[in-house]
């Protein structure tokens, strides 16, 4: 999407500073972090809004998610 900010990061058109990425997910230290842990995790495919999902893509959701708690246990050395 030509106006898109996440898909410009995506892209790399707009830099940022990576801290996490698979195929699917982006994940990046926020620009005005409110704590010293502030990321933004953003799936790759384009969504105007959340209510762009459907049955068919919700599990861009899931997939967020699932990255986050990979992200945290790898970061924090987190073992369960």
């Amino acid at each position: 999407m030509m106006d898109c900010l996440f898909c410009k990061i995506i892209s790399g058109e707009i830099p940022s500073e990576k801290v996490y990425e698979d195929e699917s997910i982006l994940a990046f230290k926020d620009i005005n972090p409110m704590s010293k842990e502030h990321y933004l995790f953003i799936h790759k495919s384009h969504s105007k809004n959340i209510v762009e999902l459907t049955d068919s893509n919700s599990e861009h959701i899931t997939s967020i998610f699932k990255a986050i708690s990979k992200f945290t246990k790898e970061k924090f050395k987190y073992n369960n």
